[in-house]
């Protein structure tokens, strides 16, 4: 979890261009959180759910409860969980799917017809794979 640290203040500073000040703050936010969750027992991003984040929030409301310090926290933790599902911190295939190509949503309602799309979506996936590692077999 904290090289997922280090990469999020790098994209803070490199990427969004953000202040000095604003990079300090958002790791301090990210942190805490990180140490929030790492004492409720969750040791992994991928384990990491909304009510977790929710419990840090409210736990957070009571130290800092000035309504520009909750804004910037919320949005230190959202960049940060978008930038662990895009570099592939969290669940490489829900993010390489998400971003990557672009499938964000299922075309058909309901668990029975979902379940077959799932399997394509996860079946063009490992075909891509098999591809790309063909590929670069061939060029070795």
């Amino acid at each position: 979890m904290l090289s997922a640290l280090a990469d999020f203040v790098i994209f803070c500073r490199v990427e969004r261009r953000l202040s000095g000040p604003t990079c300090k703050a958002y790791e301090r936010d990210v942190r805490a959180c990180l140490q929030h969750l790492r004492a409720a027992g969750i040791s992994a991003l991928s384990d990491v759910r909304t009510p977790g984040l929710r419990r840090f929030l409210a736990a957070e409301a009571v130290h800092r409860p000035a309504p520009s310090s909750q804004a910037r926290r919320v949005a230190a933790l959202r960049c940060f969980f978008r930038l662990c599902v895009e570099s592939w911190h969290i669940e490489p295939l829900f993010g390489h799917t998400k971003f990557n190509r672009r499938i964000d949503r299922f075309q058909r309602r309901g668990r029975s017809a979902v379940q077959p799309e799932w399997r394509l979506i996860t079946a063009t996936h490992n075909l891509l794979k098999l591809h790309s590692h063909q590929i670069a077999a061939a060029g070795a």
